[in-house]
């Protein structure tokens, strides 16, 4: 991945991505969809603020998506006649030029040849699945009870307006 000042946004064709991503994947479809879904989330967070996943899933399965509120982490089920390949197509046409937009599929003869145009990162499932692994390691080997010397202040403003409060002042409901 390189440096961008915008979030990375990840496209990731579920069907074509889910055996690489869980080795030991259940045998139940919606098993293995929340199974999926939580290692992507872990994912998500290690990539840090901002970082988004799309994961794009083949509706033919008569599957709904669940309602989801969480911008970050969205999922979609294409609608026969469309195929997720279809999908993941539009989602990288509408957000190209919005910062780093990486697609996930080791689909080489439909997908990954139509992408040919759009400033787009392709990954196959294996080498995103790897990248998963690494990213999901090295957070694992970070003291999980470790907390930071200083939080920086940005961070801390960040904060008190997330709840509410401004610098100095309380709480804003108390104003």
């Amino acid at each position: 991945m390189t440096k961008s000042s915008k979030p990375a946004t990840f496209i990731v064709d579920a069907y074509n991505a889910v055996r690489r991503l869980l080795p030991d994947m259940p045998s139940d479809l919606g098993q293995a969809r929340q199974a999926l879904e939580s290692r992507l989330r872990a994912f998500q967070r290690c990539l840090g603020r901002g970082a988004r996943i799309l994961l794009v899933y083949d509706g033919s399965r008569g599957l709904q998506a669940p309602p989801r509120r969480d911008k970050a982490f969205e999922v979609y089920f294409a609608r026969p006649p469309q195929k997720a390949d279809d999908l993941i197509l539009g989602l990288c046409r509408r957000l190209e030029g919005e910062g780093e937009i990486h697609v996930v599929t080791s689909d080489v003869t439909d997908i990954a040849g139509r992408l040919g145009g759009l400033r787009v990162k392709r990954w196959t499932a294996e080498s995103f699945a790897d990248l998963v692994s690494e990213k999901l390691e090295k957070a694992s080997r970070r003291a999980p009870d470790a907390k930071p010397k200083e939080v920086p202040s940005h961070e801390v403003s960040r904060w008190l307006e997330e709840f509410g409060f401004q610098q100095g002042r309380g709480s804003s409901r108390d104003a």
